[in-house]
């Protein structure tokens, strides 16, 4: 029996050990400003004969929001930080255009992993996973 608590113990323990990050202190503002590639299209020079050639790259979309506390800096990262949901780069920048006011969070509990690209520096730069972002128009 003794046992049997043990492990029950041991697993709650793994399991909240586990647990998620969380978004917390959400913050509103306004976009003043989008960047970034979205489509992932990058000219390549260098080819022979004057033909230009295209390769695609990363996905990369950020944008500066103005806040009652002063502008945020926010790059968009790839969909595997931060909440799950069906938000992803490319929808919300089609979403977001500037003068859209939005919602975000400015604070993660439970960050288990230090390499971890969610979160902002005290001078109010950093990232978010597209999901943790609302549109409130």
């Amino acid at each position: 029996m003794k046992s049997k608590t043990l492990f029950a113990l041991v697993t709650l323990a793994a399991l909240a050990s586990c647990k998620a990050q969380e978004p917390v202190d959400y913050i509103q503002g306004t976009v003043i400003k989008e960047f970034g590639n979205v489509p992932g299209i990058v000219q390549s020079s260098g080819a022979l004969f004057g033909n230009e050639s295209v390769r695609v790259g990363p996905p990369a979309y950020g944008i500066e929001v103005e806040t009652q506390v002063g502008n945020y800096t926010i790059e968009i990262v790839n969909d595997t930080f931060g909440s799950t949901g069906p938000k992803t780069i490319y929808n919300l920048a089609m979403a977001i255009e500037v003068g859209t006011q939005i919602s975000f969070p400015t604070r993660f509990e439970n960050i288990n992993d230090e390499d971890s690209y969610i979160g902002f520096t005290k001078d109010r730069v950093g990232g978010l996973d597209p999901d943790d972002i609302s549109i409130l128009r």
